[in-house]
């Protein structure tokens, strides 16, 4: 019965933090893996031909930033 309780107490509770962070380390390993690939495929689109197109950096300790 001592056994059984350290076991459930101890022993569960680590096994479930292991595998809890294994778990949260491999959805964000792969979250940025797809976050890589679509902003590749941002990046390079190619321009619009006859569209004026403005770009705008929002920065505030450098202060925002405007590009056409």
């Amino acid at each position: 019965d001592e056994i059984s309780q350290a076991v459930k107490q101890n022993i569960m509770k680590d096994m479930e933090r292991r595998i809890r962070t294994e778990l949260t380390e491999d959805a964000e390993a792969g979250a940025i893996s797809l976050f890589s690939e679509n902003l590749r495929n941002l990046l390079l689109v190619p321009p619009l031909k006859g569209k004026t197109v403005l770009g705008f950096d929002p920065a505030f300790r450098t202060g925002a930033k405007l590009a056409l």
